[in-house]
């Protein structure tokens, strides 16, 4: 029973010295949101650009050799939609159920 309390008691504590320690982390952001410092940051990440700023485009980047096989292995992995699937089978079971039922009316007739 004692055991017990002492473990709780310590999972508590630990639990308010992290709710503590988040509390000071909000209000540092919390007071740049205020002066308005963290508003540029967040814009800049989102891609938003002040007026008379220029966006630099970079095209033919080499990629890593890892890059490349990883959507290699992606294209392979994938390389017949579920939609064409869909029809694959739907044209198959057509085809199926037409020489099921002329294959009935021959045995049928004999």
């Amino acid at each position: 029973m004692r055991k017990r309390l002492v473990n709780t008691n310590n999972e508590l504590r630990n639990r308010i010295y992290k709710l503590r320690e988040e509390r000071k982390r909000l209000t540092v952001i919390y007071k740049k949101y205020q002066d308005g410092k963290f508003y540029r940051e967040e814009a800049l990440k989102l891609g938003y650009l002040d007026k008379g700023e220029k966006l630099l485009f970079i095209s033919n980047v080499k990629k890593d050799k890892k890059v490349i096989k990883k959507e290699m292995q992606n294209k392979k992995n994938h390389a017949v939609s579920t939609a064409h699937l869909k029809i694959l089978w739907f044209v198959v079971s057509m085809v199926f159920l037409f020489f099921y039922f002329i294959g009935k009316k021959r045995y049928e007739r004999i």
